[in-house]
C-alpha cells in the first residue's frame, strides 16, 4: 500500500533478449515497466503474486487478479511478465512484448482490427461488482462493444436477474465480493 506519499513510475524502453534467457525467446522486445516504492512483497507472496485469484486483500478490498491476467496477456502474446519486490522498497513489475519487425505495422489508412458493433449483438452479458464505478466502466464498454448489458451491485440482486429468467449469455463477476457469496449459487443458477 503506498499511502498518501507513495510514488508509481512507468518507464518504457527497448529490450533485446539473448539466446541464453529460459522465458523469453532471442529477440527485440517493447519492455513496459510500473514500479512503485510501497511495501514491497515477501518472497512468499512473489512466489503465488501471478496464481488466479491469489490475493493478500481482504474481501472488499480488491480481487487479486491484476498480476495473474497481465501475465497471461503477456504469455499469450508470446511475451513475459517479470516481478522484482524487496520488503521495505517496492515492487517493479515488468512487461516484455514482442516488438513488431519492419513492414509488418499496419499503413494508416488500414481499417481499424478491432471495430464496435454496428448492431446490437443477440447476446447478453452480466456484469456483477460492488465497486460502483468499477460496475458503470464495465458495463460501458460492453454496451459499446454493442452487446446487452446485465447489471448487479451484489449476489443477490444477481441472482434475482438469473431467476427472474433474464438470458444470460456471459457473467463477468467480482468473486471477491462481500457476502452473501456469489460464485458458489451464481455458477449453478447459469
Amino acid at each position: 500500500m503506498l499511502g498518501d506519499s507513495g510514488r508509481i513510475s512507468l518507464t518504457t524502453e527497448n529490450a533485446a533478449v539473448d539466446p541464453g534467457d529460459p522465458e523469453l525467446a532471442p529477440g527485440h522486445y517493447i519492455s513496459v515497466a510500473v514500479a512503485d516504492n510501497g511495501c514491497g512483497m515477501s518472497k512468499d507472496v512473489m512466489a503465488r503474486a501471478v496464481e488466479p485469484f491469489y490475493t493478500t486483500k481482504d474481501i472488499g478490498e480488491g480481487n487479486g487478479l491484476e498480476l495473474s491476467q497481465v501475465y497471461g496477456f503477456a504469455k499469450q502474446s508470446s511475451g513475459m511478465l517479470r516481478l522484482s519486490s524487496a520488503k521495505g522498497v517496492g515492487t517493479t513489475a515488468r512487461l516484455y512484448l514482442p516488438r513488431a519487425q519492419n513492414g509488418l505495422l499496419a499503413e494508416p489508412d488500414v481499417e481499424p482490427a478491432f471495430r464496435p458493433l454496428s448492431r446490437r449483438s443477440a447476446a447478453t452479458v452480466l456484469v456483477v461488482d460492488d465497486d460502483p464505478d468499477v460496475l458503470a466502466v464495465t458495463a460501458d464498454g460492453i454496451d459499446e462493444l454493442g452487446y446487452r448489458v446485465q447489471t448487479a451491485q451484489d449476489a443477490t440482486s444477481a441472482l434475482a436477474i438469473v431467476e427472474g429468467g433474464a438470458p444470460i449469455d456471459l457473467s463477468l463477476t467480482d468473486y471477491a465480493m462481500p457476502a452473501p457469496c456469489l460464485a458458489m449459487s451464481l455458477r449453478d443458477a447459469l
